[in-house]
């Protein structure tokens, strides 16, 4: 069934099942796996493996529990009464969150033998618990990724997704390959200035830096926009990509998320062909510094692809 549908067949179960302590069938996501709803709160629940270990583990929003029993009621009794894992939301009053938590539980249900249940819980809980103090900085560098997995989908049918934050938020570098790296960096001001980790940038062969500068523009693409094209075009399929996607998505304010933009200029270049310090003294770490990409002869953007 299609996300919005989903969304709100789960969104009406919330709304019309009794508040009588009974487990009711919010949506079926196939033979193995639902959402339910117990006194307005909602959760996704699997067969547990067998044997199955109970446990118990609490986040702010989010609680996982294995080997729950749960015996549907009413009407949807029928829905096997059995052992599950289940992950409750606690709070559903917010859309965003109730929307991202079905649409993750979903994708999950599609792939579920690409990650242990209790491993999803912990890929998700903090993007329940997202820090938006930097939002709109947050937004800009998002849409530079996405516009490199794009502009790798439009002209070459790779999706780059599948290489984005692979070691999640402590990843090094945001796109890495089998032997090349992409590290993306994005701004809205007029000049080409970039702000860089000396280490990170050049501390390993086959690392290149792609440059978006993007404008604010009313008849643009918002992220919430640039996100549901790319999901739509054949990217962002798997459940790791829509993991990051949505952890992203949560760390950005609702008014930064629908804020729109064009793209002004993309530039690849080799970070070979940037290191204009080459070799600081040993002594010296952490060395960050800003660095104006005008006139740097650039790479074109099929060598990445094609080499």
């Amino acid at each position: 069934m299609s996300a919005n549908f989903l969304l709100r067949r789960v969104a009406d179960a919330l709304e019309k099942a009794p508040r009588d302590g009974l487990v009711y069938l919010a949506a079926p996501l196939d033979n193995r796996s639902a959402f339910f709803t117990c006194n307005d709160l909602i959760f996704f629940a699997s067969f547990s493996e067998e044997p199955s270990k109970s446990e118990e583990i609490e986040t702010r929003l989010l609680t996982l529990q294995t080997g729950i029993t749960i015996s549907p009621t009413g009407e949807t009794a029928s829905y096997p009464s059995r052992k599950y894992d289940i992950i409750r939301l606690k709070s559903t009053t917010d859309n965003r969150i109730l929307e991202t938590f079905v649409s993750l539980c979903s994708a999950y249900s599609d792939s579920s033998n690409s990650m242990l249940f209790s491993d999803f819980f912990f890929a998700i809980a903090d993007l329940f618990r997202p820090d938006r103090a930097d939002s709109k900085r947050s937004a800009v560098g998002l849409y530079g990724e996405l516009v490199f997995i794009k502009q790798s989908w439009d002209h070459f049918k790779v999706d780059a997704a599948r290489n984005w934050q692979l070691s999640g938020q402590s990843s090094k570098l945001d796109f890495v390959f089998d032997d090349r790296n992409i590290e993306v960096k994005t701004t809205t001001k007029e000049s080409d200035l970039v702000f860089l980790n000396h280490e990170q940038l050049f501390s390993s062969k086959g690392t290149y830096l792609y440059f978006v500068k993007l404008k604010k523009d009313p008849g643009g693409q918002s992220l919430l926009d640039l996100s549901e094209e790319l999901k739509s075009s054949g990217c962002l399929v798997t459940l790791q990509s829509q993991i990051t996607l949505e952890h992203e998505l949560m760390k950005i304010e609702i008014e930064d998320v629908n804020t729109k933009y064009s793209v002004s200029k993309t530039k690849l270049f080799l970070a070979d062909t940037l290191n204009f310090l080459e070799r600081p003294d040993e002594r010296i770490t952490q060395l960050t510094y800003y660095l104006n990409l005008a006139g740097i002869p650039e790479t074109p953007f099929n060598t990445f692809f094609d080499d």
